[in-house]
């Protein structure tokens, strides 16, 4: 069970660093699309996932150390 948390643990954390680059490579330039254009019309939607799924990684990491 102990070997089980730890693994969990790890693959966690692994995930944790995943989600910084799908924050940054996604959310950001489509951020600055919206701040220069003032429309929302031709969105990615497959970024706008990416950088969703991105912020719910870094919530559950946080919720899973206790921050």
């Amino acid at each position: 069970m102990k070997n089980l948390k730890n693994l969990i643990k790890k693959t966690m954390d692994w995930i944790f660093f995943l989600s910084a680059p799908l924050l940054f490579f996604s959310g950001f330039p489509q951020t600055l699309k919206l701040l220069r254009t003032k429309k929302s019309d031709d969105i990615s939607a497959l970024t706008y996932f990416c950088t969703w799924l991105g912020v719910l990684l870094l919530v559950w990491n946080s919720i899973q150390n206790g921050n």
